[in-house]
Parts: C-alpha cells; sequence; structure tokens
C-alpha cells in the first residue's frame, strides 16, 4: 500500500511541478527561437531590397543612351 501513495506522490508531483516547468521552458526556448528567426528573416528581407535596389541601378547604368 505504501508504493501506491509513493507512486500516487510521484505523479502528483510530475503533474503540478514538473510538467509546467518543462511547458514553461520550453514555451521560453520557442519564443527566444522565434525571435532569432523573426530577425534573420528581416535580414534576409533588407539584403534582399538592396540587391534588387543594386539591380535596378545597374540596368539604368546599362540602359542609358550613350553620348558619342
Amino acid at each position: 500500500m505504501r508504493v501506491l501513495e509513493n507512486l500516487k506522490n510521484m505523479i502528483h508531483e510530475t503533474n503540478e511541478h514538473t510538467l509546467p516547468k518543462c511547458r514553461e521552458t520550453m514555451q521560453d526556448n520557442l519564443n527566444q527561437v522565434l525571435q532569432k528567426l523573426q530577425a534573420a528573416t528581416d535580414s534576409v528581407c533588407k539584403l534582399q531590397q538592396r540587391e534588387q535596389e543594386r539591380k535596378k541601378e545597374c540596368d539604368f547604368i546599362y540602359d542609358e543612351p550613350s553620348e558619342i
């Protein structure tokens, strides 16, 4: 009977304390990963915009009529 009581206490401890802590830790880690992913996405977008601007500038230079 004592073993069952210990098992019941362990299950209760796991459900009430351990699992919520694990969930909270995983949520915090996920939030950090999402923030880093968003920052990386923003950086990629900025790089793509710069590349498009440079391409437009190059196209403009090559499309100008030459004065000969």
